[in-house]
């Protein structure tokens, strides 16, 4: 069957250290085998190959996103870092309820965190504290969700200095602003 050929080939190319190989085998292995495919199509009868296709799918799709994340880690390429998003994404959208999924949730906060997207890190360290069935990194998305609050709160800070001059020297000004006006004490 198909996904077990996949399988043997990126097996002997990755045990071979032939790993341009084996990425292309595994996206490969991703086209043929996703499930709006032809090879899908021919073969939702046989729910032992789909089973294993998809198994192989959810496997390939997260390496193949771990391998790119690891070339963005080191190289910091804009290319490698928006292929390892969309893989990730691709692993969440295949299978959401997987360890496989909430673990690419995680990275994907970890990355927009360090991409200062502070906000897209919150929703994505949000996902992880409210999957249920996994715990891996819930302390390290408590963590995550406060370096992002802080990251903007400390970009808010200065929007709120530069409102709070604004308003100092405003001439019609009637008041003060009250203590925690601008969210501190």
């Amino acid at each position: 069957e198909l996904p077990d050929l996949f399988e043997s080939r990126i097996r002997l190319f990755e045990k071979l250290g032939r790993t341009s190989e084996a990425i292309q085998e595994k996206r490969r292995a991703t086209v043929v085998l996703k499930p709006a495919g032809s090879w899908r199509t021919a073969n939702r009868e046989n729910r032992e190959a789909v089973a294993k296709a998809d198994l192989l799918l959810d496997r390939a799709t997260y390496s193949l996103a771990t391998q790119y994340d690891s070339l963005y880690a080191t190289s910091q390429d804009r290319a490698h870092r928006k292929e390892t998003m969309a893989l990730y994404q691709a692993v969440i959208e295949q299978n959401p309820q997987s360890r496989e999924a909430y673990a690419s949730r995680f990275r994907l906060a970890q990355i927009a965190l360090l991409g200062g997207e502070s906000l897209q890190a919150i929703s994505y360290y949000d996902a992880v504290l409210r999957s249920g069935r996994f715990r891996d990194h819930f302390n390290e998305s408590l963590h995550g969700i406060v370096a992002a609050r802080e990251r903007i709160v400390t970009a808010r800070g200065g929007v709120a200095r530069i409102v709070a001059r604004a308003f100092f020297r405003h001439p019609r000004r009637t008041a003060t602003p009250p203590a925690d006006w601008c969210g501190r004490a």
